[in-house]
């Protein structure tokens, strides 16, 4: 009686084994590879505005939006600028925030 049924779970597994394999379909190897994301030609305008403390080069195809608020409520500094990329649906933010003088953060001196 086990016999019977070991053998009948075996004829099982095999014709399951043999009908499951499709040996007609085509494997198609899926290569590796990273995206290209071309982007323009190497073009900068500088930034260097009297109103700011800071400078910097950014690309022709940005353009820069000053920081109209900040979660809501009115920004806290006035240096605080994005550069937006429409191109490429991105935004880069930039903050400036003075240390030592009279702000919060004091900077260690040397002794």
């Amino acid at each position: 009686m086990k016999q019977n049924i070991f053998y009948s779970l075996a004829l099982f597994f095999i014709i399951s084994v043999v009908v499951s394999c499709n040996t007609n379909s085509v494997y198609t190897s899926k290569k590796r590879g990273y995206f290209n994301i071309q982007l323009p030609e190497h073009q900068y305008v500088n930034f260097d505005s009297t109103s700011f403390p800071y400078s910097f080069e950014y690309p022709v195809y940005a353009r820069l939006e000053r920081d109209s608020s900040y979660f809501g409520e009115d920004q806290e500094n006035d240096y605080w600028i994005n550069v937006d990329f429409p191109k490429f649906n991105a935004t880069l933010f930039l903050s400036y925030k003075i240390i030592g003088d009279k702000a919060i953060y004091k900077v260690k001196q040397p002794d």
